[in-house]
């Protein structure tokens, strides 16, 4: 998508009265791999035009280097979200590819000089996957990943979230196991991890977290 293109979703809401006053950028592709969006960003934190204060800007990623050093130069306020789902290098490749170009400690490495250079709290994105990724080996490596980063990573937040099935899907994956979930934040917290479980919301009509792009 344009800048254009994606400021007017922001306008259309604006025209029909609607008040804005946070904007997510993820859940459609990889929102740092376009361009465009760092001319968004001008345009939607613009004190003349749509006046959005960064904190309130929210932009997830895979892992994408080069434009994690840019947010962090030029947009140090603006909300980073990095999609982990295995903190094990070899799967974390096969399930996510990128992982090959931008290998995991790397991209930690460079979360770590964004947090020293903004003083911001960075949020890890975790996909519970049955079977794949939910067991208490892969907690207490999460554990290990964060705990040997700048601060003991207390400026990073674990964000657990189930996983939602979506008929399109290559992969399939059933529901994760509700114990599951709660033993991995427990090992976290108990550990000194933030962490949170994230609550499922619109899975009833196909509209939770990533089942709309596969649907429609």
């Amino acid at each position: 998508m344009t800048s254009d293109e994606i400021t007017d979703q922001i306008l259309h809401f604006y025209l029909q009265g609607h008040s804005i006053d946070s904007i997510s950028f993820m859940g459609m592709g990889e929102a740092l791999a376009n361009v465009q969006v760092f001319d968004a960003l001008d345009v939607l934190t613009d004190p003349t035009m749509f006046a959005l204060s960064p904190r309130r800007i929210s932009i997830s990623t895979i892992g994408i280097i080069p434009s994690i050093k840019k947010m962090t130069l030029n947009y140090p306020q603006v909300n980073l979200t990095f999609s982990l789902h295995s903190p094990f290098n070899e799967q974390r490749s096969k399930l996510m590819p990128i992982n090959d170009r931008y290998p995991l400690l790397d991209v930690m490495d460079t979360l770590d000089e964004h947090i020293r250079i903004t003083s911001r709290k960075v949020y890890i994105a975790y996909i519970m996957l049955p079977g794949v990724n939910d067991s208490i080996d892969h907690a207490k490596e999460v554990v290990r990943l964060l705990k040997g980063r700048y601060k003991e990573g207390r400026l990073y937040h674990v964000n657990l979230i189930r996983y939602n099935p979506t008929v399109s899907s290559p992969l399939r994956f059933g529901e994760v196991d509700e114990g599951h979930v709660v033993h991995f934040y427990k090992k976290l917290k108990s550990s000194g991890i933030n962490v949170t479980i994230r609550s499922q919301f619109g899975i009833d009509i196909d509209a939770a977290c990533g089942q709309l792009y596969g649907n429609y």
